[in-house]
């Protein structure tokens, strides 16, 4: 997860994403940067475990973000990362539709050109976060404000449907 339980996931406006999901595009793309090395999750998370304290550190109120990293419910395991040289990504293209308004609007649908998938936008906005009957770490319920909408896949697919989507090489079993 982005940080402990009871810690404040930070946001960095100057890079536009939270602390964690910068940090971790940031070491994502320097380890990119060498093809053909092999490289751990665990050591990926060790290096954005440090990587977002410091981030987090320096910013105004200088209070520290800890990444939590570890099993979900028993599983074990380990993901194997190999980088490989770059390649285009296809652009997706919007589903037309009559009287468009211009930028994406609730509703539309996107059709991911790797797997023919279907995404629908998703608008900014505010919902309540967390349960009081659920687990310790999604407790109190909270307000959530995302400043940016995004894609998301239309129903939840078959794993090979999600390696398919990203960029070859990002990772493999």
């Amino acid at each position: 997860t982005a940080g402990g339980a009871d810690e404040v996931a930070f946001e960095d406006p100057k890079r536009g994403h939270g602390v964690f999901t910068y940090q971790l595009l940031e070491e994502l793309r320097a380890r990119a940067a060498t093809p053909d090395q092999v490289f751990l999750a665990s050591d990926l998370g060790a290096t954005v475990k440090v990587a977002v304290a410091n981030h987090s550190a320096s910013l105004p109120g200088g209070k520290v973000q800890t990444p939590f990293f570890g099993n979900y419910q028993g599983t074990q395991g380990e993901f194997l990362f190999l980088s490989t040289p770059p390649r285009p990504v296809p652009e997706l293209k919007l589903v037309a539709r009559a009287n468009m308004p211009v930028g994406p609007q609730v509703g539309d649908v996107l059709v991911n050109p790797v797997d023919g998938a279907k995404m629908v936008y998703v608008p900014p906005g505010e919902f309540l976060m967390g349960s009081n009957n659920g687990n310790a770490d999604e407790k109190p319920p909270h307000r959530v404000r995302l400043t940016k909408g995004y894609w998301l896949y239309r129903t939840e697919g078959p794993r090979m449907r999600s390696r398919s989507a990203r960029p070859s090489g990002q990772h493999r079993s």
